[in-house]
């Protein structure tokens, strides 16, 4: 009997892809609603294009520390 590769891959039959380790990646907290975050996960060469766009909060972050 022979069988398709789909079968195959779903009995795991043949061996995986290996897994890619070498690639560095970063991650952006980002938040679409006040009780929860999420993580968006970029490579190297896409956190180079989107960093501009993400601006980390400087100094004191509520009002009553200021006094």
């Amino acid at each position: 009997m022979q069988l398709d590769s789909n079968l195959r891959q779903v009995l795991g039959l043949d061996s995986p892809t290996p897994r890619v380790i070498e690639r560095n990646r970063r991650g952006v907290m980002v938040y679409s609603h006040k009780t929860g975050g999420e993580i968006q996960v970029f490579t190297n060469d896409s956190w180079k294009r989107n960093k501009d766009y993400y601006v980390s909060r400087q100094g004191s972050r509520s009002v009553m520390k200021k006094f």
